[in-house]
C-alpha cells in the first residue's frame, strides 16, 4: 500500500536512500523496487508505524487502520487536512541545531500546520489597529518552539516571522514572507493567517487616547482617527 500510495502521488526521494531506510530496524528486508518510494514517503513524513515506529513490517499487508492513517498523512502533505503530532510519524532526519549557521539539513513543515506568535513591539503594543485599505510591515515573534513528533527543534521560540497585513476579502491578513532565527539566519517562509475581521469604530469627539492605549497605528489609521477625532494618533503613539 505505501509503495502504490508513494508512487500514485509521483513522490521522489530526495536523500540518500539508505541513509533514510536505515532508520527502520527492517532495511534490508525492504524489496529493492520499493526503496525509493519508501524512502520518499519516509521523507514526506506519510508513513506512520504503531506501536513501534521504526518497524516497518515490509512483509506483511497493512491493516486498515494503517491504510488510514496513510492517506491521512498524504492529506496533510498536500495540505488537505490538519496536522496531528504523533510520535509514531516515522522521521528519520538527524537532528541539528537550526541555529547553526552552517546546518544544511532541511525541513518541511507540512501545509496546515500552526505556528504560535505574538507581536511584540517597541512601543509594548498589544494589537495593531489600520485602515481597511492598509498595508503595514509586521513582525511576530514565535511563542514556543516548533518541533518535530520526537521533539526536535525546527523552528526555535524568538524566531522572528516577517511579513505584512494586508487586504484580503472580509477583512486584513498577515502574510509571512522571512523567518529569522535567533541566530540571525534569515530563511524563505511561505504562510498565512486567517482573515482578521474585528474591526473598531471611530467617531467624532472620540478620545483618540483610549483607541491607541493598546495598539500600534498604521499611518493610514492614525491619519483617518486624526482626521476623525481632532487629535493627531501618531504623536499620541509615540509618547
Amino acid at each position: 500500500m505505501l509503495v502504490s500510495l508513494a508512487n500514485g502521488l509521483d513522490y521522489q526521494a530526495n536523500g540518500s536512500l539508505s541513509s533514510t531506510l536505515d532508520y527502520y530496524n527492517e532495511a534490508l528486508s525492504i524489496s529493492n523496487y520499493a526503496r525509493s518510494p519508501i524512502a520518499a514517503a519516509t521523507e514526506s513524513q506519510l508513513v506512520v508505524n504503531y506501536p513501534n515506529v521504526r518497524s516497518l513490517h515490509p512483509s506483511r499487508n497493512a491493516t486498515r487502520a494503517e491504510v488510514a492513517a496513510l492517506i491521512y498523512q498524504a492529506l496533510v502533505d498536500q495540505g488537505q487536512a490538519p496536522v496531528i503530532s504523533s510520535q509514531y510519524i516515522a522521521s528519520p532526519k538527524v537532528a541539528t541545531n537550526p541555529n547553526d549557521s552552517t546546518n544544511s539539513t532541511s525541513f518541511r513543515i507540512p501545509g496546515g500546520a500552526t505556528i504560535p506568535v505574538s507581536y511584540n513591539n517597541s512601543y509594548n503594543k498589544e494589537n495593531i489597529l489600520l485602515s481597511k485599505d492598509e498595508t503595514v510591515p509586521v513582525r511576530l515573534e514565535v511563542a514556543a518552539n516548533i518541533t518535530t513528533a520526537d521533539e526536535r527543534v525546527l523552528i526555535p521560540a524568538g524566531s522572528q516571522v516577517v511579513g505584512k497585513l494586508q487586504p484580503a476579502e472580509g477583512g486584513t491578513q498577515f502574510i509571512a514572507q522571512s523567518l529569522v532565527l535567533p541566530s540571525g539566519k534569515t530563511q524563505p517562509i511561505s504562510a498565512t493567517s486567517q482573515v482578521i475581521t474585528e474591526t473598531e469604530t471611530v467617531r467624532k469627539g472620540m478620545d483618540v487616547g483610549k483607541i491607541a492605549q493598546n495598539a500600534a497605528l498604521g499611518a493610514a489609521a492614525a491619519a483617518v482617527i486624526a482626521a476623525v477625532t481632532g487629535n493627531n494618533a501618531s504623536q499620541r503613539k509615540k509618547s
